[in-house]
């Protein structure tokens, strides 16, 4: 810092140092360059693994997006116990400034085959990286395996 005050001083932007870290930032520089500030409705893609099934739908923010994945999880330990109950992960969305542009959008994600699905989610994240957990700030991240969650490791790390 300067010795003396400056009110137009403003320190560099620390850089981020792991490999794991520069995955995080990048992450999230593409997800806030993708939102737009009047955009009311997301289109999401929710995935247990990659070979699983997607659940696709709309939500006006991402607050709707955690407390649908939180409830699913919840009705799924109701229903199956915990060895078999698994918590939806957020790996996809996109920003509509309009409804009805959302929901015709979700159309046509739901209506493309599970491999069209999966190379659309490996354009956005292909580390298919938990975004809600990146949104939120968790120091540790979390993925989307072939056949479940795993945590997250940087090829360089």
């Amino acid at each position: 810092m300067p010795s003396t005050f400056n009110p137009y001083y403003t320190p560099s932007p620390a850089r981020p140092r792991t490999p794991t870290e520069q995955a995080k930032a990048r992450m999230l520089d593409r997800l806030t360059a993708r939102s737009q500030p009047d955009s009311i409705c997301l289109v999401y893609l929710l995935a247990h693994a990659r070979r699983a099934d997607y659940y696709i739908d709309v939500a006006r923010d991402f607050a709707e997006i955690h407390r649908f994945a939180l409830d699913n999880c919840d009705q799924q330990l109701r229903l199956f116990g915990t060895k078999q109950a698994a918590r939806l992960r957020l790996v996809w969305c996109e920003a509509f400034g309009d409804e009805a542009a959302a929901w015709q959008r979700c159309a046509e994600v739901r209506a493309l085959p599970h491999a069209w699905q999966r190379r659309l989610v490996d354009q956005f994240n292909p580390d298919w990286l938990d975004l809600d957990e990146l949104m939120i700030g968790y120091p540790w991240l979390c993925c989307v395996g072939e056949r479940g969650l795993i945590p997250y490791a940087h090829p360089d790390d």
